[in-house]
């Protein structure tokens, strides 16, 4: 049967959890080489054009994929910040795609105006106070201005979907206006779970404010 004509009848309808899902991406996500040799291993040994339904109506099937012409794009210069020059060489980005910029300031740095942290972990508030003041320092090095959070709150360790809202939507109310946003609400929760789901959820669709989440470890 065409698989557009089928339907699957489902007697037990159940979300997956995140542990789930995040196997079912590592077993999907397949590097472009394996997957060619999987689909080569396939088509050498499917014997398809045998097919008594396509011979009959004279249908043969190319073994080999199809090749194109292609590229590779150079790796760019990366300019930091204009007033001292700093420019990261295309040759130290090349080989890994990534460079160290530990020490430089950005070209066009960012202001954060006004943040909030939230807690949903077993971090303590001096620990908290000390992230953020971690945040400062750093992006002073880059050129960025982090001042203090106008808000640091928490709630139990492993919080509900409900508890998760309330917390979320109590600092909205208290720190977020058309007339002063929040730029951000940073989370530290436990361990990857439906915190993350809840949080971006809650964020950046519902009340249009950038999130960041951090994991406790």
């Amino acid at each position: 049967m065409p698989i557009e004509l089928c339907k699957t009848e489902l007697s037990q309808k159940k979300n997956l959890n995140d542990m789930q899902v995040a196997s079912i991406i590592k077993e999907t996500a397949v590097r472009a080489p394996e997957r060619m040799k999987y689909i080569d291993t396939w088509i050498n040994s499917s014997g398809i054009n045998n097919d008594p339904i396509l011979q009959q109506y004279n249908v043969n099937l190319k073994m080999k994929m199809i090749e194109l012409d292609g590229r590779v794009l150079a790796a760019p210069d990366i300019e930091y910040s204009r007033s001292t020059r700093s420019i990261v060489k295309s040759e130290t980005i090349a080989d890994k795609g990534s460079w160290m910029h530990a020490n430089l300031a950005f070209a066009n740095p960012v202001r954060l105006t006004k943040w909030a942290l939230i807690s949903m972990s077993f971090a303590k508030e001096n620990q908290c106070y000390g992230l953020a003041e971690q945040l400062t320092q750093v992006g002073r090095r880059h050129g960025m201005v982090i001042p203090a959070p106008i808000c640091i709150t928490s709630t139990r360790p492993r919080p509900t979907e409900r508890e998760i809202q309330e917390k979320f939507i109590d600092v909205v109310k208290k720190y977020h206006s058309r007339e002063s946003p929040l730029n951000l609400v940073m989370v530290i929760l436990y361990q990857n779970n439906s915190v993350y789901k809840n949080v971006k959820t809650l964020g950046d669709l519902k009340h249009g404010i950038a999130t960041q989440i951090l994991e406790q470890k």
